[in-house]
């Protein structure tokens, strides 16, 4: 599992299709099928029920959707958190004319 993983199975959630999610996502309908068939695969559960008219997720895959978009916030979070510190960390450069520098 990793997080691009779980960004295309809650994406696949909120659009109700792999296609969406993918055109969302700029992604490639093969990867993020992929990505599903792998998470299915590792957890040997199945998450979505396909449908013609999308996908519908199982009573397992709606509990472990829930635990992605936890994870998802968390890391999300984390990014922010980062990204403020790195705003307030200044850069101070002093620079000194070669002439200054002599003296």
């Amino acid at each position: 599992m990793n997080i691009t993983e779980l960004r295309y199975l809650v994406a696949i959630m909120e659009c109700g299709s792999v296609s969406a999610a993918a055109k969302r996502l700029y992604a490639t309908q093969p990867n993020v099928s992929k990505a599903l068939k792998n998470l299915e695969e590792e957890y040997h559960l199945r998450i979505f029920e396909r449908s013609s008219t999308g996908m519908i997720p199982t009573e397992q895959g709606r509990h472990f959707i829930e635990q992605a978009e936890r994870v998802l916030r968390e890391v999300d979070r984390l990014d922010r958190s980062v990204q403020e510190e790195q705003e307030r960390c200044a850069e101070l450069r002093v620079l000194i004319p070669h002439a200054t520098y002599a003296s």
